[in-house]
């Protein structure tokens, strides 16, 4: 049963890092939108 509990935190901390990281991802895709414009 503890092994399944730590599991299931390693999970979470897993998932709120990759989120995390792809959310920074996606903001600095933006700044640098703004930044450098297309048009």
């Amino acid at each position: 049963m503890l092994m399944v509990i730590a599991g299931f935190m390693l999970g979470v901390v897993c998932g709120t890092v990759l989120v995390g990281f792809m959310v920074g991802r996606s903001r600095n895709a933006e700044e640098d939108a703004v930044r450098y414009p297309t048009y």
